[in-house]
Formats: structure tokens, C-alpha cells, sequence
């Protein structure tokens, strides 16, 4: 009879890596727009999950980061899912209770659910669990979807770089065009939607795919095919989508972490000086250009010309500094502490996440999820300490630093509970703090 047991638990185990696979890529790509049925897929496999790590989990202090991480991760989509905008509280929206709940239950433990999966892949990476191949999925899903989005666009608006063309006021009939050099067609289920803020969207996406052609560098091959062409067609997606549209923002950003690759995959002399040196510049030149756009924005005679170019052709589709004015009305009120600022159905975005939180779910859903941004880095410090592997180092710290800087600056007004890109994020950060448990309890055994 025990054995009976056993097998039958080991045939639910074998789930996990069977499927995970299939459900990051199908997320990534947003097949079908069935991201709540995929959500209750992870759900169920972080069940059988669940019931593998807590054998394993240690009874000492070293699973405090891990309790405090989910602890936040949880504060936050139960605040903010909840009772935060478009809630099932939220009386001016006034959803099907039924649909509502069904939805909320999904987007709570479904996010849990991806956490708890790339937990299970951190935990168990000693056990010939390979995490790569579920990378892969992530990036390849990704790229296939912008590009997908990318090509449709430039059939619908009947040319490429429209980005550029449609913003220059000069060219026949300007004022019916001005308005397209913000907008792209969206993959919505089987049906492409025409988005106001859709180059925005996509080139948040395709910063994320982008992030493939950096890590491949640190990929062998013939030893990691399926990470490799994961990689490789992320890449090569994010990147047309950069180019071809074009989003000049994600190029620069892109050109400078190819840089900053460059600087580590050569091992350069004086390594910690460049590195620094390199922030530094970065440093300089967004604080420079952010007392610019303010300036700008209150003195706008003083650019007349140059302001325009400027704004148009480098940064028309970049949330933080076109939407200054929403940030302005923002400010002008307090946030509630949990809940929305604004519950007459109305949106008013900062094109950065800290303000949109804030004001969209409440003050407590913003903290609880900058702290678990927070503590998401120092585990990811500890990762790149512990792991041996180059090219998971160069992934864990490119996606969610890209991640962190699009809602930082561009924030698309999608809540973050719902976003599908979020969910890939959580799958490696739950992968990242296993790993170290794992790791550091190795160590401490060892030692002992």
C-alpha cells in the first residue's frame, strides 16, 4: 500500500517539469488571452509543489527572507486585488460577483502559483531540474508575441519606423497622422487591437525579449540548445520590434546593457572602476534629462523648436515624462492607505509604478511591493554569489532589472497583478530565494 502512495506522488511530481514549460510559454505568449486559465494550471501545480518543498524547507532562521518575500508578495495582491481599482468592492465599476471572485482567486494564487513552481526548480536544482529550459520558454514566448504584434502593426499603419514618421508635423495631413506615433496593434486572444499607448506597451515587452541577445553570450550551444534558441528568438523578436517601430528609448537602454555585457564578458582590467564609471555616467545623464523635461514642461518657449524634436523623435512613447501631467494631479491628493484615490472608473496614470500603485490600490500595497522589490535584489546579489552559471546570473539580474526600470518609467497602466510579464518575473525570483535556501543550507551542513 505504501508504495502504491509513493507512486502515485511521484506521478503528480513528474507534472511539474512536464508542464511548467508548456504554461510559460503559453503565458509569455498570451495565448488565446487565456492567462486566468493558465493561472489555475500554476495553481494546481503549486499544490503538488507545495507538498515536495515543504518536506525540505529548514526549521531555522535562514527561511526568514523566504517567509518575508511571500509574506510582501501576498500583501500585495490581496490589498491591491481586493480592494484596490476595478475591485469587486469598487461600486462604480460593479462587476458579475461570481466572475469577480473566480478572477481575484486567480490572479492571488496564480501569482503564488509561479512564484512557488520556480521555487520548486531553486530548491530541487541539485536533482537534474533544469530551470533553462523553462527560461527558454519565457523568452521565446515573449519574442514570438512582439514580433507577432510588430508585424501587424506595420501592415496596419502601412509602413515601418512610424514611430518617426507619423511624429513629424511637417508631412501631408500631419494632423491625422500625430496621433499614430503612439499607437500599435495588440495581440488580444486571436483578434489585434489598435492601442493608444500600444508602442509603449510593446516596447516594454520587447526590452524584456531583448534581454536574450545579452544572456546568449554566456550560452553554449551544443551543451544548452533550448536555452540557446530561446534566448536567440526573444532576442531577435525584442530587437526587431525596437528597431522596426522604432522605440528609440528601449535602444539606448539596450545599448547600454550591451555595453555593460561587454565590459563583464571582456574582463577588462580595472573591471570595478569601469563598472562604476559607467553608472555613474548613466546616473548623470537621466538626472540631467528628468530637470530637463520638468524645466521644459514649465517653460515651454524656452525650447520652442529643439523641445520638440527632442520629445517626439527620441521619447514620445515614454510613460514618466508624457504623462507629467497626470503625475502633477496625482500629487496634488494623498493616497489612501489601501483602496483607490479615484473610484468614479477613472485612471490617472504617472507612467511610473510607485505613483500608480499608490493611488490605484493604496499607500500599503505600494510599500508591500517596493519592499519586495527590495528584498527580491539582495536575493538575487546572493544568487549571483552562489551560482556557478554565467548565463543564469546575466538572466536573473537583466529580466527583473529591465522589469523594474519599464514600471519605473514607463508604467503602462496595466495593474500589476494582471500583467503577464510580472508572472515570468515572479517565476524567477521564487527560483532565485530557493536556490540560496537550498544553498545555504548546504553550506551550513557542510560545515556543521
Amino acid at each position: 500500500m505504501e508504495n502504491k502512495k509513493e507512486s502515485i506522488f511521484d506521478v503528480l511530481k513528474d507534472l511539474i517539469p512536464l508542464f511548467t514549460v508548456e504554461i510559460v510559454f503559453l503565458t509569455a505568449m498570451n495565448f488565446a488571452n487565456l492567462t486566468v486559465v493558465y493561472r489555475y494550471l500554476a495553481i494546481f501545480l503549486m499544490i503538488i509543489s507545495f507538498v515536495q518543498i515543504i518536506r525540505f524547507l529548514p526549521k531555522n532562521k535562514t527561511i526568514i527572507p523566504l517567509c518575508v518575500q511571500i509574506g510582501l508578495l501576498l500583501l500585495f495582491e490581496i490589498t491591491s486585488n481586493i480592494f484596490g481599482f476595478n475591485s469587486i468592492f469598487n461600486t462604480s465599476v460593479k462587476p458579475d460577483l461570481f466572475t469577480s471572485i473566480i478572477t481575484v482567486i486567480a490572479l492571488i494564487l496564480g501569482a503564488s502559483g509561479f512564484y512557488i513552481i520556480g521555487g520548486y526548480y531553486g530548491i530541487f536544482s541539485k536533482e537534474k531540474l533544469d530551470f533553462t529550459k523553462v527560461i527558454g520558454a519565457f523568452y521565446a514566448g515573449v519574442g514570438i508575441y512582439v514580433l507577432i504584434c510588430t508585424i501587424i502593426t506595420i501592415y496596419g499603419m502601412g509602413t515601418p519606423f512610424h514611430t518617426i514618421i507619423f511624429a513629424n508635423p511637417n508631412i501631408e495631413n500631419a494632423w491625422a497622422y500625430t496621433s499614430l506615433a503612439t499607437k500599435a496593434r495588440i495581440l488580444i486572444g486571436f483578434n489585434s487591437v489598435l492601442q493608444d499607448n500600444g508602442v509603449a506597451i510593446l516596447g516594454n515587452m520587447a526590452l524584456l525579449a531583448s534581454t536574450g541577445l545579452l544572456a546568449i553570450f554566456f550560452v553554449n550551444r551544443k551543451q544548452n540548445p533550448i536555452l540557446f534558441f530561446g534566448l536567440l528568438i526573444g532576442g531577435i523578436g525584442g530587437l526587431i520590434t525596437i528597431v522596426f517601430l522604432p522605440i528609440i528609448y528601449a535602444a539606448l537602454i539596450f545599448i547600454l546593457a550591451l555595453i555593460f555585457v561587454g565590459i563583464i564578458k571582456l574582463n577588462i582590467k580595472h573591471k570595478k572602476i569601469a563598472i562604476i564609471t559607467f553608472f555613474s555616467i548613466i546616473a548623470i545623464l537621466f538626472i540631467g534629462y528628468t530637470l530637463f523635461r520638468f524645466d521644459s514642461h514649465n517653460n515651454p518657449g524656452k525650447y520652442n523648436d529643439l523641445n520638440f524634436i527632442i520629445k517626439m523623435f527620441l521619447f514620445p512613447n515614454l510613460g514618466i515624462f508624457n504623462k507629467l501631467s497626470g503625475t502633477l494631479l496625482l500629487l496634488k491628493n494623498f493616497p489612501a492607505i489601501v483602496g483607490a484615490k479615484f473610484t468614479d472608473n477613472i485612471f490617472v496614470s504617472s507612467g511610473t509604478f510607485i505613483f500608480n500603485v499608490a493611488y490605484q490600490d493604496g499607500l500599503l500595497p505600494m510599500i508591500a511591493i517596493s519592499a519586495f522589490f527590495i528584498v527580491s535584489a539582495l536575493e538575487i546579489y546572493k544568487f549571483c554569489k552562489y551560482s556557478k552559471d554565467d548565463s543564469l546570473k546575466i538572466i536573473v539580474v537583466a529580466l527583473p532589472l529591465m522589469y523594474l526600470i519599464n514600471i519605473l518609467i514607463n508604467d503602462v497602466g496595466f495593474k500589476m497583478g494582471e500583467d503577464f510579464m510580472f508572472l515570468g518575473i515572479l517565476m524567477i525570483l521564487g527560483y532565485v530565494t530557493f536556490f540560496n535556501l537550498n544553498n545555504k543550507n548546504l553550506l551550513e551542513n557542510k560545515n556543521s
